[in-house]
C-alpha cells in the first residue's frame, strides 16, 4: 500500500495489524501501540499488546511497492 494512503495513526495501526494477521498471527488494530503514524520508508519497532500484561516488540519494514 502507498504510504500516503495512511496519513493517520489509526490507518497505520490497521495496516500493521492486517500485515501481521496475513503472516499467520491474528492481531487487531486495538492491539497495535503506535505513537504516531508511519509516513516514511524504513524499519520500525512496534509494540503489540498480546494480553493486558504482556507486550511483544515486532519489526515492521516499510518498503516501496514495485
Amino acid at each position: 500500500r502507498d504510504l500516503h494512503s495512511f496519513p493517520t495513526r489509526r490507518s497505520s495501526d490497521l495496516a500493521i495489524a492486517e500485515a501481521i494477521t496475513k503472516a499467520g498471527v491474528k492481531v487487531s488494530r486495538a492491539q497495535i501501540d503506535l505513537a504516531e503514524p508511519i509516513k516514511q520508508l524504513g524499519v520500525y519497532t512496534v509494540t503489540v499488546k498480546v494480553f493486558s500484561d504482556v507486550e511483544a516488540q515486532v519489526k515492521v519494514w516499510v518498503v516501496a511497492e514495485k
